[in-house]
């Protein structure tokens, strides 16, 4: 197997039903099944969906997320994953982080990626996360959005 070669799968029935319960409308579960994938390979859960799209999203608007594969709409959401992996790392290399320290400097990371890819885009396209007037998050979204707006980084 090439080593840039897709990663083709098929998921059971079980996994479909669970994954039917948050899944935006429109994505295929599949899709959805592969983010997943990529949010765990990359020490990130469900919480950090969207603000990883908003990465995707940035890196995409200029050209950093060239796709390799023809019709990969994966590719740039993998590059997003992997850049705030990369930077998440760093970071905790200097020092030890708590889990909401660490939910507060993902969000940060994320944060200065869209600003660094994408300047002349919407000056808070991740703040947009933490607006209290959304009420489409579920629990783990709600919590995460909480201890970003508590936590103080240092």
């Amino acid at each position: 197997m090439a080593a840039d070669s897709a990663i083709n799968f098929r998921i059971s029935g079980q996994v479909a039903e669970a994954l039917g319960r948050f899944s935006e409308g429109g994505l295929s579960q599949s899709l959805d099944a592969k983010k997943m994938l990529l949010l765990a390979i990359s020490d990130l859960d469900r919480r950090y969906l969207p603000l990883v799209g908003e990465v995707a999203k940035a890196l995409e608007s200029q050209g950093r997320a060239a796709r390799r594969r023809q019709n990969d709409i994966i590719e740039p959401f993998e590059k997003a994953c992997f850049e705030i992996k990369r930077h998440l790392n760093t970071a905790s290399i200097v020092t030890r982080l708590d889990e909401n320290r660490r939910a507060k400097l993902i969000f940060e990371i994320a944060k200065k990626l869209c600003q660094e890819f994408q300047p002349n885009g919407p000056p808070d396209a991740c703040q947009k996360l933490l607006d209290t007037k959304t009420a489409t998050l579920d629990q783990g979204q709600q919590l995460l959005r909480q201890t970003i707006k508590d936590t103080a980084l240092q």
